[in-house]
């Protein structure tokens, strides 16, 4: 099954900075490509701009 980012090690969120609990804004390269491939095979946020953090 497909890991997704939500669920497992980001927060997803608009298209405001978002801090992760440790007070940054980062995002490891395969947590990002997770969320990317998640947008794009569930098409959740169609037309919306989106941020992705890591926990």
């Amino acid at each position: 099954s497909r890991k997704k980012l939500t669920s497992t090690t980001g927060l997803l969120s608009d298209d405001y900075l978002q801090r992760n609990a440790a007070g940054d804004s980062t995002i490891s390269m395969a947590d990002y490509a997770i969320a990317l491939v998640d947008e794009i095979l569930d098409k959740q946020h169609e037309k919306q701009h989106i941020s992705v953090v890591s926990r």
